[in-house]
């Protein structure tokens, strides 16, 4: 029984790694993406639905939100994958 314990957790950790390493790549696109509208640039388009845009006045705020969310569920991940790690051994 441990050795499919230890299998299934061998085998979620990269899952959980190439999560973990996408929320915080997008984390960080979003506030870029979000400064960068707010500075003017007219080719980063902010959509809630396809036909509702965010003012580009509250693009900043918008994504620093979501990038927020992204590195709460990426600090979440982290822990799990401490954790998984440590029960590996």
């Amino acid at each position: 029984m441990r050795f499919v314990k230890n299998f299934v957790l061998v085998l979620t950790l990269p899952v959980l790694a190439v999560l973990y390493v996408g929320l915080l790549i997008s984390a960080l696109l979003a506030a870029l993406a979000g400064l960068l509208r707010t500075l003017g640039v007219e080719a980063v388009q902010i959509n809630i639905w396809p036909d509702i845009a965010v003012p580009p006045i509250l693009s900043l705020p918008c994504t620093l939100l979501v990038s927020l969310l992204l590195l709460f569920c990426a600090k979440y991940i982290k822990h799990l994958i401490k954790f998984i790690y440590s029960n590996i051994h």
